[in-house]
């Protein structure tokens, strides 16, 4: 908005005096850029363009020519790309009351690890080409996304956690009234265990790295079958078993599951950290008895014999 002095003789001004609103009130000129989030110069390219050109949208320009709108995006294209991300998550978002741990809002709404931005995207792709609409690249997609509904996060891959740990930092959450020396000893608790883990750690790399070592001298480069003691070599397997799988199996847990019986299945993985490759046995409920070192010998057992190191014909000769 404009306006002229009080003075009744006028100069003519070189340049037009502008007053800045907010919600109906008067407000300076920085407080106007600061609540808009603007800087002096986009004032200022803003005020020369509705000068000269009125109300319409601003177009970029590179090297004095007009770029053309094709490459514009349409706000139809940005609710349509919107509206497809709300509905991907209406239909396989998990929606969990209350907060969600390790995120910060209320509102979250999670996707299954297995779908990625990629892989929603990919199915936007192929939704809007069907529909002979306009498709935004890959970029624009995750920009979108993460401007307009940040809510709708992946669920990010859980992995088991040291019981220790989560004793010691159980006892620090709670230790809000407790003395300073009672406090200092829980840390100190927590300290020595994390000293003890980076020691084991360290050793542990150690070991893969010396497996690592043998298996590129003797030119092993996959598993399968093999004679025991046939080499004289020292390797790091790594083995446990993984909670059981459910058939059928849901993370939501609906109602009519509460009076099913489904059926369990255990997994157990062997693998061997120099090539690296692993196997997994599955064990149906009607033969897995206990999870005792009877089983976990038996299951050794059958990897030595089945799935030894197979060496290169370029191998050392093998110890009879």
């Amino acid at each position: 908005m404009t306006r002229c002095s009080k003075k009744k003789v006028q100069q003519e001004r070189q340049h037009q005096r502008t007053e800045n609103y907010v919600n109906g009130k008067r407000v300076c000129r920085e407080t106007f850029k600061f609540l808009h989030c603007i800087s002096q110069n986009k004032l200022t390219a803003l005020l020369k363009h509705y000068k000269e050109h009125g109300l319409t949208p601003r177009v970029k320009t590179s090297g004095g020519r007009q770029k053309s709108d094709k490459r514009l995006l349409t706000h139809d294209d940005i609710c349509r790309v919107v509206s497809f991300i709300v509905n991907f998550a209406e239909l396989h978002g998990l929606v969990l009351p209350g907060r969600v741990p390790g995120y910060k809002r209320f509102d979250i709404k999670l996707l299954p690890s297995h779908y990625t931005k990629a892989t929603v995207f990919r199915a936007y792709e192929q939704a809007v080409r069907s529909g002979e609409h306009r498709v935004v690249n890959i970029v624009t997609f995750r920009r979108l996304w993460k401007t307009l509904v940040p809510y709708i996060v992946r669920t990010k891959p859980m992995t088991d956690l040291c019981w220790e740990c989560q004793k010691n930092n159980s006892t620090i959450y709670k230790s809000a009234n407790l003395t300073e020396a009672e406090k200092s000893e829980r840390c100190r608790k927590q300290e020595d265990h994390l000293m003890k883990v980076i020691l084991e750690r360290s050793l542990y790399q150690d070991m893969v790295q010396k497996a690592k070592d043998t298996v590129k001298d003797h030119g092993i480069h996959e598993l399968g079958p093999c004679d025991p003691c046939s080499r004289e070599i020292t390797m790091h397997y790594s083995f446990d078993f993984a909670q059981q799988v459910h058939f059928p199996s849901n993370p939501l847990q609906p109602g009519p599951m509460y009076f099913l019986t489904p059926r369990k299945c255990g997994l157990f993985g062997i693998n061997c950290e120099a090539i690296p490759r692993q196997v997994n046995y599955l064990i149906d409920e009607s033969v897995c008895i206990t999870k005792g070192p009877n089983a976990v010998v038996s299951f050794l057992d059958n990897f030595f014999t089945q799935y030894g190191m197979v060496p290169t014909m370029e191998s050392s000769q093998c110890i009879p």
